[in-house]
């Protein structure tokens, strides 16, 4: 298995400020450390959000150029169904484009030798078996939800792929429950890179503000301020803490995090500060200068809340940090309320602000915490994580 080649196939524009960009870009970093040659396989859409200026897709991910980057020539419609401003009309093109990349994916690989084929993408994977090449090649599925269309594919397709890849033992018992084989199916949450996080110096990069913040108890919060990811209770938990911590979020558009500030009535509060988008490679720094990081995940949403696997969790686990994260199944799995980090009522932010409270006044149960996460996130490397999917091809 060492000596064939690995092609993951990424629907995603990279580089981009979305978690999938980082998991996709390290995981085939990973890959390359087993598989005698690796491809990254995305298409050429250019990539409209903030991270459009960075251009070097490894210098952006702070990886090595280990693994080559093939990019697939598909139009891009973006600017056009942006204009069209309607819904419907949007996720047409959407999927228009994504089926264009996934034919001439499946084109480009029919021509080469037998090889180990991995994607996300639930039309990648459509294409894949529809277009002669799953006699030739191993496909692995990773999936990440679980959706009516999704679960009808995999129960269809599961004959004709080699393994499928949940990132929640709750998301394998939908997927069994569903009519898919236990035995095809992985459970591997996502993880981190272990070294880098070990070796980032702490650092909130505004010598202004880290002189405000001297002496304070500092939260963090690290990710995109979509409405699953719960940051409004993180928001609303800043009312009932004292005035000597700090709550810090980074990630989303600052559009954005005014919009949620006002929601949340706390737009005039001082304990608030937004700390912009951070490129992937400075997140590490970041979590280093909090004293707690929160994973505030919301239930409301009940894909991502049951299959949801945060990368900050593992990030924050390998930089010696504590977590206080919402107690759904992509959290409680890994995190065990007391022990190696704590766990709130989903939505709940009045519960989350006592419990942050408290811990504020028990640093010896903070340091035992972050301590017990940190030998256990040796598991949860992206290395360890490829070797784990690689074992089980064997």
């Amino acid at each position: 298995m060492k000596k064939c080649d690995l092609y993951y196939i990424a629907s995603a524009r990279l580089p981009t400020e979305k978690a999938n960009g980082c998991q996709i870009v390290k995981m085939c970093d990973a890959f390359s450390r087993i598989y005698r040659e690796v491809r990254l396989i995305v298409p050429s859409r250019v990539n409209h959000g903030r991270a459009k200026e960075f251009g070097d897709i490894y210098d952006f991910y702070g990886v090595e150029k280990r693994f080559e980057i093939k990019v697939i020539k598909t139009p891009d419609f973006l600017p056009f169904f942006r204009k069209a401003a309607i819904p419907y009309v949007e996720s047409l093109f959407f999927i228009l484009q994504e089926n264009i990349f996934a034919k001439k994916s499946v084109a480009y690989l029919k021509d080469r030798e037998k090889a180990l084929v991995f994607t996300r993408s639930k039309r990648v994977l459509k294409a894949l078996v529809s277009g002669g090449i799953n006699s030739k090649h191993k496909i692995i599925y990773e999936c990440h939800k679980l959706t009516a269309r999704e679960t009808g594919l995999l129960v269809n397709v599961q004959k004709k792929i080699d393994m499928i890849v949940a990132i929640t033992n709750a998301l394998k018992r939908d997927l069994v429950s569903s009519g898919v084989s236990g035995e095809k199916i992985l459970v591997c949450p996502d993880g981190t890179d272990i070294g880098k996080a070990q070796s980032a110096p702490a650092d909130i990069f505004d010598p202004a503000l880290e002189k405000e913040l001297a002496g304070k108890f500092i939260i963090g919060y690290a990710g995109s301020f979509f409405d699953w990811k719960g940051v409004a209770t993180l928001l609303r938990a800043a009312k009932y803490i004292t005035d000597d911590c700090r709550v810090l979020l980074a990630g989303g558009p600052h559009r954005e995090f005014r919009g949620m500030m006002r929601s949340a009535g706390v737009e005039k509060s001082g304990k608030i500060r937004y700390m912009g988008y951070l490129k992937p490679r400075d997140v590490f720094s970041f979590i280093k200068a909090c004293d707690l990081m929160v994973i505030p995940n919301s239930a409301a949403n009940r894909t991502f809340s049951k299959y949801s696997s945060p990368l900050k969790l593992f990030e924050a686990m390998a930089c010696g940090v504590p977590v206080i994260g919402s107690d759904l199944p992509g959290v409680s799995e890994i995190i065990r309320d007391g022990e190696n980090g704590f766990l709130f009522r989903p939505d709940d932010f009045r519960e989350l602000a006592g419990k942050i409270m408290g811990l504020k006044g028990n640093p010896a149960g903070l340091k035992q915490a972050a301590a017990a996460a940190a030998k256990e996130v040796s598991l949860y490397s992206w290395d360890q994580r490829a070797k784990t999917i690689f074992d089980a091809l064997e």
